[in-house]
């Protein structure tokens, strides 16, 4: 793979070779800034629940491509070297050959890992526009209006792993985890209405303010309000927490890695499957809360409003 070489790569070039006479082998042998090929792996872990549903969101199954960007470290900054990489992921794991890096420097290797509508055309978006700028990797919801509850093809993984004096080897394989938390929301009514013709068959989902955009290298994040399209229910999901609740949606959430995200006031609204609003009066939800790689169990008398909320929050989504 040819390199093109940023102007930071230059000038750190330059100085290595006009110092060449004093440069000291590394421990394998290798002079510093000689340039290797090495192979990358990314593995993606499944991550499934304990309880399995149909369709089983969150198995990991709907990813397909992966990106890679190689930032070189200077300091405390950073520049991306080289050309962003794509791979397509096969039993959840992808394979990056031939990755030229130069021995004696610090690089930082940042993946993303999500599902793109075709497999022959990796760098086409599909729900995230995934752009590895100069000096930071940004991903951001693709664009307005088109956000869709329960798709499971929402579902994304990432990494950012130190790579430092690289000596000319890498590790076998780096292990990516998700920058989501998986809020999954259910109705203990549901049976309890008698009326087929008011059970609702797609529901709406307004989120007043919610991170869609984060900053892959700090972890950053920025917020919106998003108002969902009209989405089907999943496939008949009964709550691994309280029995006989109705799944209504699943959405997977930016959240941050060590501290839990409150959502303020999202509001369910719900329809019939031809798509028409049911006179069932909206939910709003006053406060939810979503951890990185947790899943959030929210179960309540949704359609009646006839008993207080039931909010669990699971470590079964590494």
């Amino acid at each position: 793979m040819r390199i093109q070489f940023s102007a930071l790569a230059a000038v750190a070039l330059a100085l290595l070779l006009s110092t060449a006479c004093q440069r000291e082998e590394l421990a394998n042998g290798i002079l510093p800034g000689e340039e290797v090929n090495v192979t990358i792996s990314a593995v993606m872990p499944s991550g499934g629940p304990e309880v399995k549903s149909a369709e089983d969101p969150g198995d990991g199954s709907a990813i397909n491509r992966c990106v890679l960007g190689v930032y070189l470290v200077n300091g405390s900054t950073q520049e991306l070297y080289g050309s962003v990489m794509y791979e397509a992921v096969n039993g959840g794991t992808a394979t990056f050959e031939d990755v030229a890096l130069l021995t004696g420097y610090d690089y930082k290797l940042v993946f993303w890992a999500d599902n793109v509508a075709e497999t022959s055309a990796l760098s086409t978006d599909n729900h995230y526009t995934v752009t590895f700028e100069t000096t930071a990797p940004q991903v951001s919801y693709k664009s307005e209006g088109t956000y869709t509850s329960s798709d499971d093809t929402r579902d994304a993984f990432f990494g950012v792993f130190d790579l430092k004096g690289f000596s000319g080897t890498v590790e076998d394989s780096y292990t990516l985890t998700r920058p989501f938390g998986q809020l999954n929301i259910f109705t203990t009514d549901y049976a309890g209405i008698r009326s087929e013709a008011l059970k609702p068959a797609k529901v709406q989902i307004t989120f007043p303010s919610i991170p869609t955009g984060m900053n892959l290298l700090t972890g950053a994040t920025t917020s919106t309000e998003v108002t969902g399209t009209v989405s089907s229910i999943p496939t008949p999901i009964t709550s691994p927490v309280v029995s006989g609740a109705q799944q209504l949606s699943f959405d997977y959430i930016f959240a941050p890695a060590d501290q839990q995200l409150m959502l303020q006031n999202i509001k369910m609204t719900f329809y019939d499957a031809s798509g028409s609003q049911l006179s069932i009066e909206p939910y709003t939800f006053p406060e939810l809360p979503v951890q990185r790689n947790y899943r959030t169990y929210v179960s309540g008398a949704l359609l009646t409003k006839s008993a207080d909320l039931t909010i669990d929050i699971q470590k079964d989504f590494a």
